[in-house]
């Protein structure tokens, strides 16, 4: 009976999917992703707005105007919002996005921020590691069980968590191909499968070692422990591609700057180390939502067919067949 129910709705499903949301629609479905990261009063100021289709005014000659008038427009009417609490009854709107677009950049501009630990270690023990590694891996939203990506988002908070427990740290960020392993526990026992991706962000920190100060990699989405750059830089990597290594602060965090007016130079909460409280509320509330039941029967039906037993044999066999694949190329 289940199966009937299920294939009935299949059609609707779809048919919802490709049909246009109204403006009324695309407006509840964006307040649903920003409810929660916003205060409540400003949240139910936004539900009651009336949003009306933005036409644009054309020139003598019949072109339409420069676009750039209209989102200026929109960012400096989110931004007096923000910091003045003032919200027009009525607004029209090209696309529902570019309000929310913009209401996401006000928010970041002007969000609390909090100060780095004054107070943080520029190095750590290598017990002291495996110890904050195993705290991370202990919290479902880090490890390799939710294998949904957000790398840059759980970055970020691992910086945080690093920062609260009094260790300065910095992040990684590989551009190329990166090669990562995750798994699948089941009733039969834990499976592991490889991915990749053409960019990845993770932590370093410094740790003490009888030979001297060396970077550790911290990517519990990927590994199960903690690893020196210079092994971490071979696993990952695929010999046929270069990988490109940047080095980056410890809050770094590209929302502060991509779709911004802005640069963190010109904001006086930026000039020091410091954490966005909008971006890590957002960025928690990402990587809390598990990914949907697709992305995970995809990767799972690979996983189980492959049934590697070790994160090694599954990274070794997505080697193998990517050389092969490149070298026929």
């Amino acid at each position: 009976m289940n199966y009937i129910v299920i294939l009935f709705f299949i059609p609707f499903i779809v048919y919802a999917q490709h049909k246009p949301m109204s403006i009324e629609e695309s407006k509840e479905y964006h307040l649903k992703q920003i409810q929660g990261l916003i205060p409540e009063q400003m949240y139910l100021k936004i539900k009651n707005m009336k949003f009306q289709k933005y036409i644009f005014p054309t020139k003598d000659n019949g072109w339409t105007v420069d676009y750039g008038d209209y989102y200026e427009k929109i960012q400096a009417d989110l931004d007096s919002f923000i910091c003045e609490n003032k919200l027009p009854e009525v607004i029209e709107i090209a696309e529902v996005a570019d309000f929310f677009n913009a209401l996401r950049r006000s928010s970041i501009k002007f969000s609390d921020t909090i100060p780095c630990n004054q107070n943080s270690k520029d190095s750590i023990s290598i017990s002291d590691l495996n110890e904050v590694f195993n705290k991370l891996r202990n919290k479902k939203i880090f490890n390799n069980d939710h294998p949904n990506g957000l790398c840059f988002s759980r970055t970020y908070l691992i910086s945080k968590e690093l920062d609260g427990l009094g260790f300065k740290s910095k992040q990684l960020q590989i551009e190329g191909w990166v090669l990562g392993a995750f798994k699948r526990t089941t009733e039969k026992g834990d499976y592991f499968g490889a991915e990749g991706y053409p960019i990845h962000k993770t932590n370093l920190i410094t740790v003490e070692t009888e030979s001297g100060l060396v970077d550790y990699v911290i990517d519990p989405m990927y590994f199960d422990r903690p690893i020196p750059l210079t092994e971490y830089k071979t696993l990952i990597s695929i010999p046929s591609i270069k990988n490109h290594y940047s080095i980056l602060p410890q809050d770094d965090n590209e929302s502060l700057y991509r779709g911004s007016s802005f640069s963190r130079e010109k904001i006086t909460n930026y000039k020091n180390c410091t954490y966005n409280k909008f971006l890590l509320d957002e960025e928690t509330a990402k990587v809390e939502l598990p990914a949907d039941e697709f992305f995970y029967r995809e990767k799972y039906k690979k996983i189980e067919r492959d049934k590697f037993q070790s994160r090694e044999k599954a990274l070794e066999d997505a080697k193998n067949r990517i050389e092969n694949s490149t070298e026929k190329n």
